[in-house]
């Protein structure tokens, strides 16, 4: 007979398949087989017969304690007998929703709390607090990331700080057009409309004339294009020792999550620039999408100067004008603060500075929101200054920062480890960049452009 767990499991399999049958026929943009759908509604019906035989068995475990209950007390002393309607359901008997399923941090009162706990549940001849066990119980046949099989897991309030504070850190996430999904892929349809010049994609395949009276209009259809987007794993892993736990009720919590934010954060951003595309996301400045304007003839190497920002603005597609933003490298600022456009006598200065570090606008050059970052290239090579409207930038993530911890990898060593994870795919929605309808046969535009190497 399977017990609990396994119904469980086996229940959680079956809804699972039926999804990744839906998921399939989703990503592939078609209706769903006969087949297909006759095998989702057998899984769904099989997953309802296994939850009456898993309540029916908890019923049934529920009435054999209370019975062993009843039993005991009849071999105590006539005083100490306690009458029945004063016999309390066990803790684990569950009518309606349980409401501890609706505490977002699972009954622990702090992260010091819930680290406190897990370090409790390790030592030895201690037992398990309940909390704990509902987490594993909970997480019985959705993943292994539980007690023995791999850790407790986080409570979703401290696993969700993680991926609140990263995107608090990166305005560049926070501007990407973002998609969430459920299974491991998704494939996203576009137009093919990359050359406006000629009539043939300027309206992704429509293509509209001027017609005379009663003259028959030429037929035209849509050219289409897909981007497929499939996740990819960003992941942290961390070994706390037994100080480091025993002060968690200090400082410990907030350490470990600003870490493993900081740097999920800041790998991320790094994929979302300048990626490679391979294992990880497609980078806006590293695509087929983005511009290199070229340096200025005779131009020293290891140089700006202001040609190059007026040429690059030049290149930014017209509706991501008023979108785009400006990322260099700090090595860039000595040359951009010194810059300007000289006018008559004088000069009008390309870079303004804000009042950013009082928490006030940033910088500007050239009109254009501008910031320091490490995640541009040095000063000379290609991409030490880029700019960018990455609302133009497709992001696909699979829920938050996903954290277990387990008290048994480093068992022997006396330390707890602690991982996080993060499912994420992006590229820049255009495959290449766009020629527009009148200019030079060579001139194109794009949302990404960066600086080509002067050496």
């Amino acid at each position: 007979m399977l017990t609990i767990e396994q119904l469980r499991k086996a229940r959680v399999n079956a809804l699972e398949e039926a999804k990744s049958i839906e998921q399939a026929a989703n990503d592939e943009d078609r209706e769903q087989t006969k087949e297909e759908g006759e095998r989702i509604d057998t899984l769904i019906d099989n997953a309802k017969v296994i939850g009456a035989q898993i309540e029916g068995r908890e019923q049934a475990d529920s009435r054999s304690e209370r019975l062993a209950t009843g039993l005991a007390e009849l071999d105590e002393p006539e005083g100490r007998r306690t009458s029945p309607d004063s016999v309390m359901q066990p803790a684990r008997v569950k009518v309606g929703k349980d409401r501890w399923e609706d505490d977002p941090q699972l009954g622990f009162k702090t992260y010091g709390d819930f680290c406190r706990t897990v370090k409790a549940a390790s030592l030895p001849g201690s037992g398990i607090d309940d909390r704990l066990l509902k987490i594993r119980a909970a997480a019985q046949g959705a993943n292994t990331q539980s007690g023995e099989e791999g850790g407790f897991l986080v409570p979703p309030e401290y696993s969700n700080r993680i991926y609140e504070r990263a995107s608090q850190l990166l305005p560049v996430l926070n501007q990407c057009d973002r998609l969430t999904i459920g299974g491991n892929s998704i494939t996203v349809n576009g137009t093919v409309d990359h050359n406006r010049n000629g009539t043939t994609y300027r309206y992704g395949g429509v293509v509209v004339y001027w017609v005379e009276e009663a003259a028959q209009i030429t037929r035209s259809t849509l050219k289409f294009r897909q981007i497929t987007l499939k996740l990819n794993k960003l992941g942290a892993l961390s070994y706390v020792t037994e100080e480091e736990m025993s002060d968690a009720n200090i400082n410990f919590g907030a350490r470990l999550l600003q870490k493993h934010a900081e740097g999920i954060a800041d790998e991320l951003v790094e994929a979302v620039m300048f990626g490679t595309g391979v294992g990880q996301p497609l980078g806006a400045f590293a695509s087929d999408a983005c511009i290199s304007t070229t340096k200025e003839t005779g131009q020293a190497a290891d140089t700006i100067v202001f040609e190059n920002i007026i040429n690059m603005s030049a290149d930014i597609w017209a509706p991501s004008m008023g979108k785009a933003n400006w990322y260099y490298n700090g090595e860039c600022l000595p040359q951009l603060r010194t810059m300007v456009i000289e006018v008559g006598a004088g000069g009008v200065p390309v870079y303004l500075t804000g009042n950013s570090i009082q928490g006030g606008a940033p910088a500007s050059i050239d009109g254009r929101s501008a910031y320091p970052t490490e995640h541009c290239e040095a000063l000379g090579d290609a991409g030490d200054i880029v700019v960018g409207d990455f609302s133009q930038y497709l992001l696909a993530t699979k829920g938050s920062v996903n954290t277990a911890m387990s008290v048994h990898l480093r068992f022997d060593y006396d330390e707890v480890a602690f991982k996080s994870t993060f499912r994420v795919d992006g590229r820049p929605a255009w495959e290449q960049s766009l020629r527009p309808r009148k200019g030079a046969s060579a001139k194109r535009v794009s949302p990404f452009v960066k600086l080509a190497a002067r050496a």
